[in-house]
């Protein structure tokens, strides 16, 4: 994350989208803007710049997507098998629900699956 970005945060939530699709990007960014005009999202690419701009602070939420997660966990599994650095949701696909069902066991990561109306439910849950 560089000093623009954080300057444009100032005062407001700062959450980063970690390997989360630019059309889901859009429509939160979109629904947020409606309901929650506090929130500033940053889009990542990939695990280790998430990693690069949670361990440099001024990151309140992360929102990733399951491949991501499972990928910065297995890099460093000492920090996710502790409450994780800041609040972490998970967005699960169809059809992970075992695997989501075995991280709900193991790990203090919030977990919403990507189906219905699930962008109203991740309001809900940046809200809280």
């Amino acid at each position: 994350m560089n000093r623009q970005d954080r300057a444009g945060c100032a005062d407001q939530l700062r959450v980063l989208l970690v390997d989360v699709a630019r059309e889901e990007q859009q429509a939160l960014s979109w629904d947020l803007r409606q309901h929650e005009p506090g929130v500033c999202l940053q889009p990542v690419s990939t695990p280790a710049e998430a990693a690069t701009a949670v361990d440099a602070a001024g990151v309140e939420a992360l929102i990733c997507s399951f491949s991501a997660f499972t990928t910065m966990a297995a890099a460093r599994p000492e920090r996710f098998r502790e409450q994780s650095p800041v609040p972490t949701l998970v967005l699960i696909p169809p059809g992970a629900e075992r695997s989501a069902a075995y991280l709900l066991e193991r790990d203090d990561t919030d977990l919403l699956p990507r189906q219905g109306d699930y962008l109203l439910l991740l309001t809900a849950w940046l809200r809280r």
